[in-house]
């Protein structure tokens, strides 16, 4: 189970985000997990980005919940709705993570998109 805290932080960068948004809505890939070495972790996240580019993705954070350091969320933009949501759902994605040494549990990932506080569609 995830920390309030870390699902608060995903909030505030996807709060913070929509203040500097274009017209357009940003797409967001949101990822939550557990880590049982966050170094180790850091390592494979680095060396996937080669999957991540591929997708057309952009690693905008990576963020560590400041009570559980081992508690992580990854925020990535992307291009398009549809392109977020064929990363997320992609099973190769998921077999990485589900062979890394370093993840615990199965990740959360979420596909959203910004807008800007207070704005009415």
């Amino acid at each position: 189970m995830l920390k309030p805290s870390v699902m608060a932080a995903a909030a505030a960068v996807l709060i913070g985000l929509s203040t500097i948004a274009s017209a357009a809505d940003t797409v967001l890939v949101i990822i939550n997990h557990e880590v049982s070495d966050f170094n180790g972790w850091k390592k494979g996240f680095d060396a996937a980005k080669v999957h991540r580019d591929k997708a057309g993705l952009k690693e905008r954070y990576v963020l560590r919940d400041v009570d559980k350091p081992n508690f992580v969320t990854v925020v990535l933009e992307s291009e398009s709705v549809e392109n977020a949501k064929k990363f997320a759902s992609d099973p190769a994605l998921k077999e990485r993570m589900k062979k890394s040494t370093t993840i615990v549990g199965t990740p959360d990932i979420k596909v959203g998109t910004t807008a800007a506080v207070g704005a009415k569609k």
